[in-house]
């Protein structure tokens, strides 16, 4: 019986699969007794997803599952837990910064006990090792480290933790004491609490904590002048660190200056006491206590404030100090108190209950300090719906101080202008307790605010705030100066997650600060936390800064930052550019800003700013205006704009255009509007002012989108890159895209010519304003023109196209902005779109019309195709269009044929400049003539035509000529580079790149200069002449190999670089994680270096070169690296197994972790061989982009995260890979690949450009390979336990024994061979992790089994855990070998004592008949296995006959020790009498059916088979057609899925029935169709039933392809069940009826159609057999003669008819 309750197996813990468990333990205290024992450990209970720890061992092993990478588990205490003094029993739990706890653990007021850490020469030594800050909150809380315990270390040594790291989540440590002695022997960071702190400061969260043990940090020498603190050594330099409520009695050496508690730059504490007398303490000192305050309970009473929550007790004579524990008792003061609630002076504490009368708080008037006790009053300043109402110094002062004393979310409005001349107010919120509330200054003023003396960081009116902050409606005038270190500004700074808006403020005043950060209105977003909105501020004074500083802002985050409608006339020194000069930042969202200097925004002039034309141009663009200024109002005058809203709006007086714009050198200005709108002048359909639509103009409505007020409509075809086809802001785009044509289809328009308009721009690239961009004067460069100016739109009818290019974007430029995304040129002082909402706004001011488009229709039959097109490519090209308007013109006569003449002739386009095929060149010329000289209308339009098609197809064929000439000329490039080539292909090749021939022998097409010259070649041959090319230079480089040959020419596409989807590869991808999954090439910042690669994939992706490759050695050298699991997790020294590789045949070298390869702090060199600074490094390429790509921090170095950051440590040589194979054959087959054990979810593989160098017989080559292959084999040595990566140790035993062979070999062929064979070994690895794989599974079934026969079956059980034990004993140890794995696998898989052999499972009656349940496994049907290894049994099913859909078949498959087996083609597994025979799939998704019936079955597992065959088998009565048929009644039953039209049993399984089909013109040619449903559709007792079946498939036969034709008289075979299939019977016409009587046979799987009987005819019309159906005359069906068919179904001289 022990063994059944020794473990109880952790299956029913759900963790079976990875807990190693043996027959018999002898445990003491959790810790198995037994010598050798691999799992020494006991495994402790799991409870509601905790684990519950109940001694010793119970603790170890949950350190060993933490230590092997489930960070996350739970665990709490049950008990005391007592190590019993035995020294380095515990490890701590999180070894390292890649095993870092990240759960929660509960010590439930239970102590450590006997704990002795005795490791003098090891860092990070504690209770817990690495607690983790990232993935989710950490939390350990409710813990005693016990005064008997002792914890010594070299560095960061603490009582409950050693250390920790990360930043984005907290790490929450609460209710936890330290009695032990702490000792950091190697003088670095000793902490009763905590150790230390990592670079990457983690958020802690200290409460409730108390340290009574003596800490000690020794220096060198033993002098004891290292560095400790009662709470932690260093907790590091976050803003977010708190601790509230903390206690030290213990004795501190070797803290650092006065810092006793602990050394941490930001944060705040509270409620910190010391009372250990240490000597030199600074901290947690408070006047009036002593000592003997700990023992008498007044430290406890004071420690819990004014008593309103009691957090700490203590059980007076028995707690020897204060402990946040429930345990102990509440004290109680017997004596007076002060009105705060703190004890007078003659007091004494008990734990009897009592409760002192606390008196009121006393405030002198006109004050808000408690003259007694210093409490601030809440209620100093009135609250109306809770916002405070502040209308003083004083009050402002007071929202200060409640604000520092932790009130951080108050809400306040101001309700007057406040002079602060002489107030002591400094400012609200400090970087520790941030304002986070909403301030509405409701348009109030603060003057006399003087801050110059200040010299802290954080200084302005605000000096900080967080995330979750609204500051609105305030200006600050220019007698406030503000001044600091870094961050200053109205708002100094802000910082946490969450959104703040800054919105309608001002600054008049000067701003400075010594360090960095200034900014009139925020000084700096530090960490980049919070996500800020800007909205409708400004800036007059000046900004004076050393440095990184903004007119406005001097740093607004990289969190999304928005600045829209603000402006500053000031000047500041400090701003890193003209183009950073009101915002430190290159990356905002900037939208209609203004500024009198710089370039960021647009520019404006003193006299705007005074006139009120910038209060105009500001809110011109905005629905509703936001600025104010008074001009002639009556109101003091404003020399700017302002946000406040009684001052005066602001109209142009000027003339006025029809669409609201004016002339701005013409305008003035004023408080009165009297300006007016004059009316459009509309001609042809179009105002001729400004272009806006006339209403009433009679357009023709014919296109299915004109306005793009729809998504749909167009028929659109482009390549798969860029943004595709996107409509919004009810205009559509291209954006990014290699090619697209995308039109509209209009039939029926009358005869005549036509007149088509459209809005829309073109860019050729994305506008950037760097000189050599074609944007960089702020109109298209001429350079540019003639090649990318391209996208057009067009109108083709029959075949013949008309068309026009689009205005580039820079022709419709403009003043005024939008307010929506743009892009500003300083050179023209002008706007131009950069979003659908900045086109669309354009569009709607009549912008961007372009030349109309004349084209002709023939006839109403004509199909016009409108649409637009592009072929020609630069990054960023963006074409956007809208508003399709098309009107006839008139007939096809000549002034009207002459307008498509003068289109053309008006839009010829200049191509001389570009080279390109001649014939396309002379092509264009030959229809300009042709053109001028036509005299019809067909003349014209096949001018037309090729002038339209022509300049595209030039630009391409100038295009392919470019990129002909490159590729030339780097074959060039690798012929010099090879100049060992010879033989009579590079004589060839030779010929062909020097010499200047129109033919030569195998050079068909001349030279690569005689083709460079005459132009005669089309895109696709010289495409094809570049290959051949390459592939000339392929063959002389494979016939002249020698050693130390680069051999990289022959990879096609080497560098990735092609595309994005790994042109030239093959791949496969075997598994994807759960949060998702990436695979492509070509990406990060491909100018730095193009990178490939796969994130949280397991995949193979591979090249086959060509054959005739010399044998030898070759080397594939690569950068490429793996990351084990997400960002940061893993062993950041690399320690972890890698299973990615790059491989060249069998040989397989695994790729670099990508921690080994983090480049140090010292030898980092931002934008060189990292990125660690994405956005603040000018110097570095791409700042400012993609800032999220950045390496990351470990602690040592850094290590790329996304591909962007990648491109620069690849481009630096870091990771760079070298591969070794032994090629024999002549064939090569090289890649890399990442097999899916061990998985780690998130892992990455990346990569850079392949190199393949021949290396002949090298010795040092054989050499480095022979030392890939025993790093290899170490590497999967270590890994074959910790990662429960189990193998047969002979491949790693055989492996070093061949290698040290090899090494110690004097013959190079000899050794070789012998690097061969243990390459072998080392490869069949994998293979063999997956048979031991299948005997892991097989012990867990066993165990599982054995679980569930603790009660029941004990000695079946034991004999269960005995195998199990057996095979993880096997396991554990590696012994067997893979055939012999094999074997015990197949021995134990059928052994029938075990449980072993098949069964039968499924839609089953047991032997009394009673159902059995599909989904529960049982035993009534086990097979019996033969002498021929088949298995046989006989089985019963229920009777499924006549049921309805899904119930009409019994399921039915097959388990084999946890196994199972079923078929997997849904549609072929229906068993019958005669179809009995199909594939067994171990893991099939598909059961077997059948009707129901009794089976003999035989599984042979050899061929995977099994065969069915039927003993009796339960028919249902009836099967039903549905399709195009006649009910009873003669009525039309158009594919109802019913019962109306069945088939009768009659016998076998054959099925017959008459039929009458009726055929649908518009679908199926004409033709009839139907099915057959072998289900019901309901089971109730209505015969015939019209109801609905669930479904279209269930139980549905028809042929393995759709609609396939049944001709009369005809049979098909073969069918399939389950799939919506349908047969088509011919029909003669449209009234044509026909009637067959269709045999339906299921147990053969046969459909036949034959001519049908009068009895066919009468049976299905529900009449007698005697219907006179082949007599003359008109009959009904029920047989009656009539005289006239009227409409219905009738029979007509002898034939059934329908009569419409």
């Amino acid at each position: 019986m022990r063994k059944l309750f020794r473990s109880l197996l952790l299956t029913a813990l759900g963790m079976a699969g990875s807990i190693t468990a043996f027959a018999q333990h002898t445990y003491v205290n959790g810790i198995c007794t037994d010598e050798g024992c691999s799992a020494p450990y006991e495994q402790p209970a799991q409870e509601d997803g905790w684990f519950v720890l109940k001694n010793a061992g119970n603790v170890e092993w949950f350190s060993k599952q933490i230590a092997s990478g489930e960070l996350t588990l739970n665990a709490r205490l049950d008990c005391d837990i007592d190590f019993q003094g035995i020294e380095n029993l515990h490890s701590p739990i999180g070894p390292n910064t890649g095993r870092k706890f990240n759960g929660t653990f509960d010590g439930q007021g239970h102590r450590i006990r006997n704990m002795v850490i005795n490791r003098p020469e090891e860092d990070n030594q504690g209770f817990f090792g690495f607690l983790r800050g990232n993935n989710q909150d950490t939390r350990v809380m409710n813990l005693i480290i016990d005064k008997s315990c002792s914890i010594t270390g070299r560095n960061y040594v603490g009582g409950i933790t050693a250390n920790a790291q990360n930043a984005e989540t907290v790490i929450y440590l609460e209710n936890c004491v330290n009695e032990a002695d702490i000792t950091a022997a190697g003088g670095g960071d000793a902490g009763g609490i905590i150790g230390s702190s990592t670079n990457s400061t983690p958020k802690w969260n200290i409460r409730n904590c108390v340290n009574a043990g003596h800490i000690v940090a020794m220096g060198a020498g033993g002098d004891r002048k290292g560095y400790a603190g009662a709470l932690a050594a260093w907790m590091g330099n976050n803003g977010s660190i708190t601790v509230d409520g903390f206690l030290n009695t213990g004795v501190v050496e070797g803290f650092d200056g006065s810092s006793n508690i602990t050394r941490m730059s930001g944060g705040s504490y509270r409620n910190v006491y010391d009372l250990s007398g240490t000597e030199g303490a600074g901290q947690g000192i408070v006047d009036g206590l002593a000592p003997e305050d700990v023992a008498n309970g007044r430290l406890a009473y004071l420690m819990n404030g004014d008593q309103t929550s009691i957090v700490w007790r203590q059980t007076l004579g028995s707690d020897p100090y204060p402990v946040p524990f429930s345990t102990s008792l509440q004290v109680y003061l017997n004596g007076q108190v002060r009105c705060d609630g703190t004890p007078l002076e003659g007091g004494t504490y008990s734990n009897t209950e009592s409760e002192p009368v606390i008196p009121p708080h006393t405030y002198p008037d006109g004050d808000y300090h408690c003259s007694v006790c210093g409490h601030i009053d809440g209620d100093f300043c009135p609250a109306i719906d809770g916002v405070y109402q502040i209308g003083t110094a004083r009050g402002l002062e007071w929202l200060a101080e409640m604000v520092e004393s932790g009130k951080t979310e108050v809400d306040a409005a101001l309700t007057a202008d406040i002079n602060l001349a002489g107030s002591t107010f400094q400012g609200i919120g400090t970087k520790g307790k941030g304002y986070k509330g909403t301030f509405d200054g409701q348009f109030h003023t603060i003057s006399g605010l003087d801050l110059s003396a200040v010299e802290h960081d954080w200084s302005g009116f605000f000096n900080f705030i967080t995330g979750g902050a609204t500051i609105q409606n305030l200006t600050l005038d220019e007698t406030c100066l503000i001044n600091g270190g870094t961050g200053v500004g109205l708002v100094g700074g802000c910082n946490q997650s969450g959104n703040v808006l800054l919105k309608n403020l001002g600054m008049r005043g000067d701003v400075s600060c010594s360090v960095k950060n200034a900014g009139g209105i925020l000084g700096a977003n530090t960490g980049s936390q919070a996500s800020v909105r800007m909205e409708n501020c400004y800036m007059t004074g000046n900004v004076i800064a050393p440095t990184e500083s903004g007119l406005i802002s001097g740093w607004m985050g990289s969190n999304n930052p928005v600045a829209a409608n603000c402006w500053a006339s000031g000047e500041c020194t400090g701003a890193e550019g003209e183009d950073r000069y009101l915002f430190r930042h290159n990356n905002l969202t900037l939208t209609n800003c203004y500024a009198l200097y710089g370039t960021q925004g647009k520019n404006f002039s003193m006299e705007e700013l005074e006139s009120g034309a910038l209060t105009c141009m500001m809110n011109s663009v905005l629905e509703a205006p936001v600025w104010f200024q008074n001009l002639d109002n009556g109101l003091p005058h404003d020399d700017y704009p302002t946000c406040d809203p009684s001052h005066g709006t602001v109209y142009v007086l000027a003339k006025m255009n029809c669409d609201g714009s004016y002339d701005s050198e013409d305008a003035t200005y004023s408080n009165t509007n009297t300006a007016v709108l004059p009316p459009h002048q509309y001609k042809d359909g179009f105002c001729q002012v400004c272009g806006h639509e006339d209403g009433e103009y009679p357009f023709l409505r014919v296109f299915a989108n004109a306005d793009h007020d729809i998504t749909t409509g167009y028929v659109n075809h482009q390549s798969n890159d860029g943004s595709g086809l996107a409509i919004n802001n009810s205009v559509a785009e291209h954006w990014n895209q290699q090619w697209f044509d995308t039109y509209q289809q209009v039939t029926g328009l009358q005869e005549g010519i036509y007149k088509l308009r459209v809005q829309g721009l073109t860019r050729v690239k994305e506008w950037r304003d760097q000189e050599g961009e074609p944007y960089a004067g702020g109109t298209l460069s001429e350079d540019f023109k003639p090649l990318y100016h391209n996208s057009q739109y067009y109108a083709e009818v029959g075949g013949r196209r008309v068309a026009n290019r689009f205005m580039d974007i820079a022709e419709g430029r403009y003043e005024q902005s939008t307010g929506e995304t743009e892009n500003f040129n300083e050179n023209t002082n002008c706007y131009v779109p950069n979003s659908l909402a900045a086109a669309h706004k354009r569009f709607a001011k009549g912008a961007y019309w372009n030349a109309p488009v004349y084209f002709a229709v023939g006839s109403e039959q004509d199909t016009v195709k409108v649409g637009v097109e592009n072929r020609i490519y630069l990054y960023g090209n963006w074409t956007v269009w809208d508003t399709w308007r098309l009107e006839r013109v008139g007939d096809c006569t000549g002034d009207n044929i002459d307008l498509i003449r003068a289109q053309q002739e008006a839009a010829l386009q200049d191509l001389d400049e570009l080279e390109a095929q001649d014939s396309l060149v002379t092509a264009y010329h030959e229809a300009k003539s042709a053109l001028d000289q036509a005299t019809t209308l067909d003349e014209v339009l096949r001018a037309a035509d090729i002038l339209a098609r022509a300049p595209q197809q030039i630009r391409m064929s100038h295009l392919a000529y470019i990129d002909f000439q490159k590729a030339i000329e780097a074959i060039i490039t690798e012929r010099q580079a090879h100049a060992d080539l010879n033989g009579e292909y590079a004589d060839l090749l030779d010929l062909y790149l020097e010499g200047d021939e129109a033919s030569a022998e195998g050079l068909p097409n001349g030279t690569y200069l005689h083709i460079l010259a005459n132009h005669t070649l089309n895109v696709e041959q010289l495409q094809a002449e570049a290959a051949f090319a390459a592939n000339l230079l392929n063959l002389a480089i494979k016939n002249s190999v020698t050693e130390g040959s680069d051999l990289s020419n022959l990879i096609q596409n080497p560098a990735f670089d092609a595309d994005a989807n790994f042109k030239g590869w093959t791949y496969e991808i075997t598994k994807r994680g759960q949060a998702g999954s990436n695979f492509s090439s070509n990406s990060g910042f491909t100018d730095i270096y193009p990178v490939a690669g796969t994130w949280n994939t397991a995949f193979d992706l591979w090249q086959d070169l060509e054959d005739g490759l010399p044998d030898g050695i070759y080397e594939l050298q690569a950068p490429a690296f793996y990351r084990p699991g997400a960002n940061g997790q893993g062993d950041l020294e690399g320690k972890d197994f890698v299973p990615a590789a790059l491989y060249i045949n069998d040989f397989h070298t695994p790729v670099m972790n990508i921690y080994t390869g983090q480049v140090p702090y010292a030898e980092a060199i931002n934008g060189v061989n990292c990125r660690y600074d994405a956005s603040g490094d000018e110097n570095a390429p791409h700042n400012g982009e993609y800032t999220t790509s950045q390496d990351y921090d470990t602690g040592t170095g850094y290590v790329p995260e996304q591909r962007q950051a990648m491109s620069f440590a690849f481009a630096g040589g870091r990771y760079v890979n070298h591969a070794y194979a032994i090629v024999e054959g002549g064939k090569i087959r090289l890649g890399i690949r990442n097999l899916e054990k061990p998985w780690n979810e998130s892992g990455m593989t990346m990569w850079g450009k392949f190199r393949l160098i021949y290396h002949g017989q090298s010795e040092e080559a054989l050499d480095a390979m022979i030392a890939n292959l025993e790093a290899q084999r170490k590497s999967i040595d270590t890994i074959r336990v910790e990662k429960e990566y189990y193998y047969s140790v002979s491949h790693t035993a055989k492996a070093t024994r061949l290698l040290a062979q090899a090494k110690a070999s004097a013959d190079l062929k000899e050794k070789m061979e012998l690097v061969r064979q243990a390459n072998a070994e080392i490869a069949a690895i994998p293979a063999s992790v997956a048979i031991h794989d299948k005997l892991i599974a097989m012990k867990d079934y066993l165990y599982a089994q054995a679980s569930l026969l603790t009660e029941t079956d004990p000695d079946k059980g034991n004999l269960l855990f005995e195998a199990g034990d057996e095979i993880d004993a096997h396991v554990s140890n590696g012994d067997l070998t893979d055939e012999e794995c094999e074997a015990l696998y197949r021995e134990t898989l059928y052994r029938t004592d075990l449980g072993g052999g098949f069964y039968v499972q499924g839609d089953l009656v047991d032997a009394e008949g009673n159902e059995l349940a599909y989904g529960t496994t049982h035993t009534h049907y086990p097979l019996t296995r033969q002498e021929d290894g088949t298995w046989t049994g006989t089985f019963k099913t229920q009777n499924r006959a006549n049921r309805a859909n899904s119930g009409a078949r019994a399921g039915i498959y097959f388990t084999l020790m946890g196994n199972t087996y079923k078929a997997t083609d849904a549609q072929r597994r229906f068993v019958t009498p005669a179809q009995g025979g199909f594939p067994l799939v171990q893991g099939g998704s598909q059961d077997y059916q059948a009707v129901g019936g009794e089976f003999r079955v035989t599984i042979d597992p050899a061929r995977d088979s099994v065969t069915f065959e039927a003993i009796s088998y339960d028919w249902a009565d009836y099967t039903y057609v549905s399709g195009t048929v006649l009910d009873s009644k003669g009525e039309q039953h158009d594919w109802k899925n019913d019962e109306a039209v069945p088939l009768k049993h009659k016998g076998n399984g054959v099925y017959e029935g008459s039929v009458t089909f009726f055929h649908t013109a518009d679908k199926w040619n004409g033709n009839a169709s139907f099915t057959i449903f072998a289900c019901r559709s309901t089971e109730s007792d209505l015969q015939f039933s019209q109801m609905t079946r669930s479904n279209w498939s269930e139980a549905r036969y028809g042929s393995a392809g759709d609609e396939t034709l049944l001709e009369p008289g005809g049979a098909l075979g073969g069918l399939v069940r389950g799939s919506e299939r349908k047969w088509l019977v011919p029909m003669a016409g449209e009234t044509e009826t026909g009637t067959y009587t269709v045999v339906f046979d299921m147990n053969q799987g046969t459909v036949e159609l034959r001519e049908s009987t009068p009895d066919a005819i009468g049976e299905i019309a529900g009449s007698e057999p005697d219907v006179p159906a082949r007599r003359a005359g008109i009959y009904t069906l029920t047989g009656q003669r009539v005289s006239k068919a009227t409409r219905g179904l009738y029979i007509i001289n002898g034939k059934k008819v329908l009569v419409k």
